[in-house]
């Protein structure tokens, strides 16, 4: 009876500690991601009490050039040697292979060089229950791992293979973005004053099952326009472009071609969240 109690006991406390992960993304150490990576990727029971992750940065950031940028994300995480951690290394390999990932020799080398990036896709390709998801918009310029692993898991993997995020009803994906400079004080190359990102990893979030808000920082649209797979948006309640580079025009077509108009005219929610420029007007509009 005693050991029936202590066991429940803690699975009740395994549930609550690892109920919320919450971290300021441009503090946390590598060392911190592969050590949650571990008991994850061997226990479905830890995977599963996983409902909430937050990876932001809590500072408010100015303009710089993207290698200044990410490299302020990077400052402790040259510090820890990957041979520390080479089961977790080894598992997260393997899980691309099993999943077979398209470029899968990207995501293997990006792993064993120790991307905090490409670790986090890999820990939320397995948390099967997780109901709410915030990621940092370097997150979107790195190569866009989390949105390229899910474009997989929901279009070309293997079904149950990795999660498809089928209870995920709240996405905030690189909404927290800096306001970009004058062009002129913008590299050569960038879009609209960012990078120019991987076009692929957009898509996926659009088609998420049971999806309600999805507050996205979009670059690129043209995936989404043209995928011939219906969208369940009936279900959704707030759709904020935070900061988005797509043409207007294209937006428009956008929450056309998503069903998101209602009686002809694009609902004021939509329009307001559209035109949300400033981190403190998307505060006011988000809720979650």
């Amino acid at each position: 009876m005693v050991m029936s109690e202590s066991g429940a006991f803690n699975t009740y406390a395994q549930r609550f500690l690892y109920c919320s992960i919450s971290w300021d993304w441009c503090k946390v150490s590598l060392k911190y991601i592969l050590q949650l990576s571990r008991p994850v990727l061997w226990s479905p029971d830890v995977a599963s009490s996983i409902k909430r992750v937050d990876l932001r940065s809590t500072e408010k950031h100015g303009w710089w050039t993207e290698d200044e940028n990410l490299g302020a994300y990077n400052i402790d995480r040259q510090i820890v040697s990957c041979d520390e951690f080479k089961d977790v290394v080894a598992r997260a390999q393997a899980i691309v292979d099993e999943a077979r990932f398209p470029d899968s020799a990207v995501w293997k080398k990006a792993l064993q060089d120790g991307s905090a990036y490409a670790f986090v896709a890999i820990l939320l390709s397995q948390l099967h229950n997780l109901c709410a998801l915030r990621l940092d918009f370097t997150f979107v310029w790195k190569s866009g791992f989390p949105g390229l692993r899910l474009k997989h898991a929901l279009f070309t993997a293997q079904k149950g293979m990795l999660s498809i995020f089928e209870s995920l009803a709240v996405v905030n994906y690189g909404s927290n973005i800096p306001i970009p400079p004058d062009p002129e004080y913008v590299d050569v190359g960038y879009v609209d004053g960012h990078p120019s990102c991987e076009p692929g990893q957009f898509m996926a979030w659009f088609y998420l099952p049971s999806l309600r808000k999805l507050w996205i920082w979009l670059q690129d649209c043209q995936e989404i326009l043209a995928c011939k797979r219906q969208t369940s948006f009936d279900r959704v309640r707030s759709l904020v472009l935070a900061q988005p580079t797509i043409r207007e025009e294209e937006a428009i077509f956008l929450f056309e071609s998503l069903s998101l108009y209602r009686s002809g005219h694009m609902p004021r929610s939509i329009i307001q969240s559209y035109f949300a420029e400033t981190e403190s007007e998307q505060q006011q509009l988000e809720t979650f």
